[in-house]
């Protein structure tokens, strides 16, 4: 489906906790990258091979929330931050 998919204009998307649990083929078909914090031994997977060396070692560190962001119209990977929490869950959490 990821190999066919992608060549007839299909968009799949998936989410999986780890990219080494992955099939290499879905994962080398995939334009849009995101990734979290990661464990020191999974950054080294070559599933993650899109990471240059700073960055691998950055995932292991990230706050909850910022993840690595990576696309190809922009040659390296974004750090992005999502506000916690992520939308108001009382009325006094919005900003007039």
């Amino acid at each position: 489906m990821a190999e066919r998919g992608r060549s007839l204009g299909i968009v799949l998307m998936g989410a999986e906790q780890t990219a080494s649990q992955v099939e290499e083929r879905v994962v080398g078909n995939s334009a849009l990258r995101v990734v979290g914090r990661l464990e020191a031994a999974e950054s080294e997977h070559p599933a993650y091979g899109w990471l240059t060396g700073t960055m691998r070692r950055r995932s292991t560190l990230l706050q909850p929330g910022t993840m690595m962001v990576a696309q190809p119209e922009v040659p390296v990977p974004l750090v992005v931050r999502f506000p916690f929490p992520a939308w108001a869950t009382r009325s006094s959490e919005v900003e007039g």
